[in-house]
């Protein structure tokens, strides 16, 4: 009968938890920058499901799979191959499922209506009836951004008719009609948003240092955007629509 020496096998399952730890944790950060490259871009990382659509991944994969790992692992053990297999299993299902919901998730269109953007994801199209092929008449990748533009009329109207017309179409940042590509909407970018991040959290457009801030030459202008979990600021290049992400 083999008799085993308990710290060499407590040891063999520290360097398979390690060696499984350091695989994940790779895999895990390799999803995170393609997801924050390619779907959440900059600040929506943050605020738009990004980072809460990997943290059940990030459990599974890197905390509990190198886990269950330590817990089965004894070198030459009958079935230990199979044992393996199954946590490797466990884990691809559960990458895959993350990052599905993930992608399925990520906002497709960011609507300006006054100072600031709201996030558009598949999920909000299905539910006010915007259609998905809206996106494919409208320049860039995702998210694309747009000016959901007030309808212009003769007449203002009346409270009665902006009520009606809310229940009628919903919010203005929903209505796809009135979106405009944010290369047509330059002139409102310029009279828009805020000269720095400091004003927009004051919410202080209008004070004399914002009037004098406004006739310089910098076309930089700050606008916020909420997100589904928080709400950032991203600046946009007044003179091309060319957006940072970064906050």
């Amino acid at each position: 009968m083999e008799i085993t020496n308990p710290m060499n096998v407590f040891k063999q399952k520290i360097i398979a938890l390690g060696i499984h730890f350091t695989i994940s944790l790779s895999i895990i950060v390799l999803a995170a920058l393609v997801v924050q490259t390619f779907w959440y871009p900059g600040v929506l990382f943050e605020i738009d499901g990004g980072i809460q659509g990997l943290t059940i991944v990030f459990w599974v994969d890197v905390v509990l799979g190198p886990i269950l790992t330590f817990c089965v692992y004894k070198k030459n053990k009958k079935g230990l191959t199979f044992d393996l297999a199954l946590i490797a299993l466990l884990q691809l299902s559960c990458l895959s499922w993350g990052l599905w919901q993930t992608y399925t998730q990520r906002p497709l269109l960011l609507v300006l209506t006054d100072d600031s953007f709201r996030t558009l994801n598949e999920s909000s199209f299905d539910f006010h009836s915007i259609p998905l092929n809206i996106l494919d008449s409208l320049p860039g990748t995702t998210p694309k951004l747009v000016w959901a533009k007030p309808e212009q009329s003769g007449d203002a109207p009346t409270s009665y008719e902006k009520l009606q017309k809310y229940f009628q179409e919903g919010p203005l940042y929903v209505q796809y009609k009135q979106y405009v590509p944010m290369h047509e909407a330059l002139e409102y970018l310029k009279i828009s948003g805020f000269s720095s991040p400091e004003s927009l959290q004051r919410n202080s457009r209008d004070t004399k240092t914002e009037s004098n801030e406004n006739s310089s030459s910098t076309p930089i202008r700050f606008f916020s955007v909420e997100g589904k979990y928080d709400k950032a600021i991203i600046e946009i290049d007044t003179d091309n629509s060319a957006v940072s992400w970064s906050n």
